[in-house]
């Protein structure tokens, strides 16, 4: 069967016979938005799905290589996948591309272009998928037509919960838009299909001998040398073999029979080689040529050294609170603004990384020079190695400043790791949690336990992946973001920060316990140099410019896309919702306005309102003296303190800052409303950024009299003219 296709140019008209199509040879673009590289992996792992259904046209691209929309008329369709990141903003990848289409919607639409769109998001946070609904909204106005559901997947609960059905879906969708006229109207030329070479068994269901045991037997087990690591590496104190063997994970009784469906083993793409010479690698030099790698990278790399520390809270306190000061060696670096934030360039603790070593049999080649390359065999489509790697390193290097060894492992690496699993019911054990049938148990174990690849490893000994597949699946070790909480005014070439050591403890998934990465670092490199004491506050010099304490030399830089700023008005009036470490940017606020005032010639009527809590009024009551002198010299107009564990705390006093809020709602909201005050939040997402929203929301449905659409309505507004900011984070 062909088509006529009538075409006019001016007074000509000519008329040609096209033959259709097939399906699957018509081109498609798969286009990921990402931010740390979950919807590049999605994108990925999404054209291998599309060759194995036979589509084999797809084509991929992040969406920052798009920089004209009508690239996009190439293609049939498009199939975005895009993250969202900070409290609703796009990834860094796709705000030229945003505004770009904005601009270009508004002079043509783009009735040619068909989409769907996958989301990520957190509903941790207030605005849920914003990026990817807000993508399709503006490819919506502009005229472009859906050919497939969108889809919104919650980090939350579980990515795989909605991404696993909504890819299953999306094939019938394709194939059958693919066949359309629509689709094959945007195609006169016929293209060959890219010859595939399947170097792999593709699996769909798997069918395992029956007698495999449910209950791992230890006699059979491959051997377990943890006795050697616990003395090699004592300070972890790694679980002993029985508890390892007797672990819950290892005997979970799984209640289906012997057929399990599996993903396919995804296609490798990288080769490793040990080049037999040591190499030496400086580590600031490396960061530097890769600084152009790291998100939200908005000025140089530079090096600091801890010039002092504190502790801001008691020894008893639930959570241990430190407050840093970093000074700058690159003082013509250094420029930022009260409320900023900064990337620390972190490491993996050293015993981790020697453990990884161990448990990978990998100790000899350590400190060898390792290359990594493309394998020319591949079947990936723009297979390349990550940019965040150096072309020269070591795998030492490679474990303790480039990859994310505490990751969680996602289903496509558990199901490559099962290739690489000698012991055959500890190969069970991995299937199961990777296959379709055995989804709530990964969601449970896996996921919301926190099984991290380590842990991984202790519990399947028999385990021992390629380098190359460690480099394709583990994540990016990605750099930590603090507020600042000094000002440039006070402090120009240094700045300090608050934070609150993470403890880990041992559980059910977690096999040792364990600090934060940063977090942990951070401690221990201001302990080392510390003696124990409530009131801790030590001045520690120029530790890092000592050349036998390198160290503690920390790189940082400066993030993009800073609005968490003080107004530019000096007196326009700011009310601050901060509980814990949230209360962080406030004391730079304040310290910023107090100069500024002081500094002065005209007179100030500045209003500052902070709404502080925290668990225990003599335990973790962070800034306390500089807080109360605040007030005291009327810098800080007005401080509403809640304590949400005091055991001697009568009955109705606020517990949480929205109980204060709701006790100064009237005052609130005539800020607000009469005075134009602009509102800061800053802390926790998952639970304060939600109630202090909502509250806000019915203060000014009850002292306003608006409907609670009329109430989100005046919020929204709020947020387009940058009068209610929030800095949070799950």
């Amino acid at each position: 069967m062909s088509i006529m296709y009538h075409i006019k140019s001016g007074n000509k008209s000519i008329s040609v016979m096209v033959r259709p199509i097939e399906s699957s040879k018509l081109k498609f673009l798969i286009c990921y938005a990402s931010q740390k590289g979950t919807a590049q992996s999605i994108a990925e792992d999404l054209v291998e799905q599309c060759e194995n259904q036979k589509l084999y046209n797809s084509h991929i691209s992040c969406i920052s290589d798009i920089k004209k929309i009508e690239k996009l008329k190439e293609y049939s369709c498009v199939i975005f996948v895009g993250s969202t990141t900070g409290d609703g903003d796009p990834p860094e990848t796709a705000r030229k591309f945003m505004r770009e289409l904005k601009e270009s919607i508004t002079k043509t639409p783009i009735c040619w272009l068909h989409y769907t769109v996958l989301g990520l998001g957190d509903t941790n946070y207030t605005n849920f998928c914003n990026f990817g609904k807000t993508l399709d909204q503006t490819l919506h106005t502009g005229k472009a037509h859906r050919f497939y559901n969108c889809g919104w997947a919650d980090d939350g609960t579980g990515l795989e919960i909605v991404v696993e059905p909504w890819i299953e879906d999306l094939f019938p969708a394709l194939k059958n838009f693919l066949d359309s006229p629509e689709a094959r109207e945007k195609s006169f030329t016929e293209t060959k299909p890219k010859t595939v070479e399947m170097s792999r068994e593709v699996e769909d269901v798997c069918n395992l001998i029956p007698d495999v045991k449910v209950s791992l037997d230890a006699e059979t087990e491959a051997k377990v040398n943890l006795k050697y690591l616990d003395s090699v590496i004592p300070s972890l104190h790694l679980p002993t073999e029985g508890e390892v063997l007797n672990h819950s994970i290892r005997n979970l009784k799984f209640p289906f029979d012997n057929t399990l469906t599996l993903p396919n083993v995804p296609v490798t793409y990288l080769i490793a080689e040990f080049l037999d010479e040591p190499l030496e690698i400086c580590h600031k030099d490396t960061v530097k040529k890769l600084s152009s790698s790291y998100p939200f990278i908005a000025s140089d790399i530079t090096s600091c050294y801890i010039s002092s520390f504190r502790r801001l809270t008691t020894a008893d306190a639930v959570k241990q609170a430190l407050e840093i000061s970093l000074k700058s060696t690159e003082k013509e670096k250094f420029f930022y603004e009260p409320g900023d934030s900064f990337g620390i360039i972190v490491k993996n603790k050293e015993e981790e990384v020697n453990l990884l070593l161990n448990l990978l049999s990998l100790n000899k080649n350590a400190d060898l020079h390792l290359k990594l390359k493309v394998d020319q065999n591949t079947s990936k489509k723009s297979a390349l190695v990550p940019k965040y790697i150096p072309s020269d390193c070591t795998l030492r290097y490679l474990f303790t400043y480039c990859l994310d060894i505490r990751t969680i492992p996602k289903k496509p690496f558990l199901r490559a790791l099962v290739e690489h699993t000698s012991n055959e019911q500890e190969k069970r054990k991995l299937m199961e949690l990777v296959s379709k049938e055995g989804s709530d148990n990964y969601n449970k174990i896996v996921r919301l336990q926190g099984l991290t690849f380590i842990d991984l490893l202790l519990l399947f000994p028999s385990c021992i992946p390629p380098v190359s597949l460690l480099v394709e699946h583990l994540s990016r070790l990605l750099p930590r973001y603090y507020s600042v909480t000094s000002s440039p005014l006070k402090s120009p070439d240094a700045i300090s920060f608050v934070f609150n050591v993470i403890e880990i403890p041992k559980g059910d998934s977690v096999m040792f316990k364990r600090e934060g990465v940063c977090t942990g670092w951070l401690n221990s490199l201001v302990m080392s140099k510390s003696t124990e004491t409530d009131d801790l506050h030590v001045e520690l010099g120029k530790m890092s410019l000592d050349s036998s304490n390198h160290n503690y030399e920390i790189l940082i830089y400066f993030r993009s896309n800073q609005n968490f700023r003080l107004p530019q008005e000096i007196n326009t009036p700011i009310i601050m919702i901060g509980p814990g470490t949230g209360v962080a940017p406030f004391i730079g606020f304040i310290t910023h306005r107090k100069i500024q005032i002081q500094c002065s010639e005209e007179s100030s009527s500045l209003v500052m309102v902070l709404f502080f809590g925290c668990r225990h009024k003599d335990r973790d009551f962070l800034y306390r003296n500089e807080l109360m002198s605040f007030t005291e010299s009327g810098s800080l107009s007005k401080l509403f303190v809640s304590f949400s564990r005091d055991e001697n705390q009568s009955e109705g006093e606020p517990k949480y800052v929205q109980d204060n809020l709701i006790l100064q709602g009237e005052e609130v909201i005539e800020l607000i409303d009469k005075k134009n005050a602009s509102v800061y939040v800053c802390g926790d997402a998952k639970n304060m950024s939600k109630n202090v929203l909502d509250t806000l929301i019915n203060l000014l449905k009850k002292h306003l009299s608006l409907s609670d659409v009329d109430a989100r309505r005046y919020i929204a507004q709020m947020q387009l003219k940058n009068r209610y900011l929030q800095d949070v984070w799950a």
